[in-house]
């Protein structure tokens, strides 16, 4: 199974992205060696909650950005998060309720959705952020309504 590092080929130019981005990565990690350790649901249900907030909360840091860069794929881009939460909540339920496992299969699914969203699909707003919106904090990305 392909291990879960993060490495300079994902790094984005933003480092509040880049710092979430390699939390993601240890957090998949932490799940790799949770799974392979055959630690209990529990645990397993602690790591994935954990994975799921801090995907959360990226997501929606990311996607302000993408607003704020004017980024011609952000639907797609944000389509791609949507689709995820929904795939990692169904497992989170199903685990929860005793129905299935998180196996290596799993993670190794989680793993390769992380390395080609980063490498396929992140990389290609690179090109879009200007320097303003790459150091702004999440917070400011988006104007405040009136």
């Amino acid at each position: 199974m392909a291990l879960a590092v993060w490495t300079e080929q994902y790094r984005v130019g933003s480092p509040v992205l880049d710092g979430q981005h390699q939390t993601l990565f240890r957090l998949v990690k932490e799940l790799q060696d949770a799974t392979a350790k055959a630690h209990s649901n529990e645990l397993l249900d602690a790591i994935l909650d954990q994975l799921i907030q801090e995907a959360r909360r990226h997501f929606r840091d990311e996607e302000a950005l993408l607003v704020r860069c004017r980024y011609p794929g952000y639907s797609a881009h944000r389509a791609e998060h949507h689709a995820l939460t929904t795939q990692v909540l169904e497992l989170q339920r199903a685990l929860r309720c005793g129905e299935t496992a998180v196996t290596p299969h799993v993670v190794q699914f989680m793993t390769n959705w992380l390395d080609q969203h980063l490498r396929r699909s992140d990389l290609l707003y690179v090109p879009y952020m200007n320097k303003e919106s790459a150091t702004t904090t999440p917070a400011a990305a988006i104007p405040a309504s009136r």
